[in-house]
């Protein structure tokens, strides 16, 4: 537990929710660490409600979450979101693809999906 609450508490500076969503054996921690948090103050504050929250819910706050985007993770999302593919995204930023595939599974972690089409629907809610 305390070794989780020790990646929570990094994680949760970035908004990172898939990270730990997708492993499936980490759920009945989390649901441990939820619970824990409602009356531990000290872990209140080190892990923010609305973090927490996401865990219960799976659902994203769209506007906490892309403020939490880099500048740089928030161009690509613009672009991504506009319909560009890789390829294209890379030559706009003068980047290369596998840097823009980087950026876009950082932003998918930080948006709590897993695909693009979510990625694109998040941007228009």
């Amino acid at each position: 537990m305390a070794i989780l609450q020790e990646a929570l508490e990094v994680g949760s500076q970035y908004f990172y929710i898939r990270t730990f969503l997708d492993e499936k054996e980490v759920h009945p921690l989390l649901e441990k660490i939820c619970k824990m948090s409602e009356d531990d103050k000290q872990m209140r504050e080190l892990l923010p409600a609305y973090y927490l929250q996401q865990f219960q819910t799976s659902e994203p706050i769209p506007n906490e979450i892309i403020s939490l985007l880099t500048t740089r993770e928030q161009e690509v999302y613009s672009l991504l979101a506009d319909g560009l593919t890789n390829r294209e995204i890379a030559g706009k930023l003068f980047l290369s693809e596998g840097t823009v595939r980087v950026y876009v599974s950082t932003i998918y972690s930080k948006l709590g999906v897993d695909s693009r089409s979510k990625a694109i629907l998040l941007k228009f809610e």
